[in-house]
């Protein structure tokens, strides 16, 4: 019985290191995952740069009060996600228990606010391809350029961009 016991004891102790693992790593090893001609994940409005993984409460503060704050909820045990709501997009901030409030996406709501290489909704997907380079990976309906712990999403339909996403994976 007791060998029983300590067998299922080390499995769970295995389980607890390899969910612990995928759901709060840090990949800070700068790989490059993807075939991106770009290294950063940002975008500029109204004069306030706007970076993926940076500190979210003085880019909040900048951009001003937003149209909309609504808490979306736990982000798998690593704090609780909120969108804000601005006029062309909208900025999902999670509030880590343990690193502060932090940028962990962007999705643009319209065509007054551009990647900063040019890539904006409405683009043809051809267009986009030539202002970013080739996707890390694609399907008819996105493309995706990932570089490290991030991914710009570009969703396709017909031959336009129709959303563009900042991810923090």
């Amino acid at each position: 019985m007791k060998k029983y016991l300590r067998f299922i004891c080390l499995a769970l102790a295995l389980m607890c290191v390899v969910f612990c693992a995928a759901c709060g790593g840090d990949d800070t090893s700068g790989d490059n995952e993807g075939n991106s001609e770009f290294d950063t994940f940002y975008v500029k409005f109204d004069n306030v740069t706007i970076k993926l993984g940076d500190k979210a409460d003085g880019v909040i503060a900048s951009l001003g009060e937003a149209q909309s704050r609504t808490e979306i909820g736990d982000c798998g045990g690593l704090g609780a996600q909120v969108k804000y709501t601005y006029a062309s997009f909208d900025l999902y901030v999670l509030e880590s228990k343990t690193d502060g409030n932090i940028i962990d996406q962007i999705t643009f709501r319209d065509d007054i606010i551009t990647t900063p290489e040019g890539v904006y909704i409405g683009m043809t997907a051809a267009d986009a391809k030539t202002k970013l380079g080739d996707p890390t990976s694609s399907t008819d309906k996105a493309l995706l350029y990932t570089d490290g712990k991030y991914t710009l999403k570009l969703t396709i339909e017909g031959d336009a961009v129709t959303e563009i996403n900042y991810i923090t994976n």
